[in-house]
């Protein structure tokens, strides 16, 4: 989440699990708040009408944490609720993912960002993700790597797997 706010200045983030952690932003209501988060009554991102949602919830956090998050907080569970249909890969290869459609957090907020707002550059985001893993990846042994499908090291800034 640190990177994005770093990318993504104007984003507000409020940190914690339970209701009184959110309590300044579920006091305001639930009007014109959009939730992402994939569950049955959510609607494809893609194909759904936000002209309504002027501020989007992202929960942050392992698939199994942000669900408990989603569970425990009922004023979520009343927010028009938002999935990705068609989402892109993800690029953030050096973790595992439950789905094989699952996103980083910076990539799911890139991706809600690129279908809600066309035309935002979110070249700093992308590079900046980018940078994240081949920094993470350079720094690995050899072997451990090798799991994640690089062979190679990655000593200079910039430098892609």
């Amino acid at each position: 989440m640190r990177l994005a706010q770093a990318c993504l200045p104007s984003m507000k983030v409020l940190v914690g699990e339970s209701g009184s952690c959110f309590e300044p932003l579920a006091s305001r209501g639930v009007g014109g708040l959009g939730l992402v988060f994939p569950h049955p009554g959510s609607e494809p991102l893609e194909s759904a009408d936000t002209t309504g949602v002027r501020e989007w919830v992202v929960l942050d956090g392992t698939w199994r944490k942000a669900r408990r998050m989603f569970l425990s907080n009922p004023w979520l569970q009343r927010l028009p609720a938002f999935h990705f249909r068609h989402p892109p890969a993800s690029g953030y290869h050096i973790r595992k993912a439950p789905r094989a459609d699952s996103l980083a957090t910076a990539e799911a907020l890139a991706y809600l960002l690129a279908v809600v707002r066309p035309g935002l550059d979110l070249g700093p985001l992308e590079r900046a993700m980018a940078a994240l893993v081949s920094r993470q990846l350079a720094v690995m042994p050899t072997q451990v790597r090798g799991r994640y499908g690089v062979s190679r090291r990655f000593d200079e800034p910039g430098d892609e797997p």
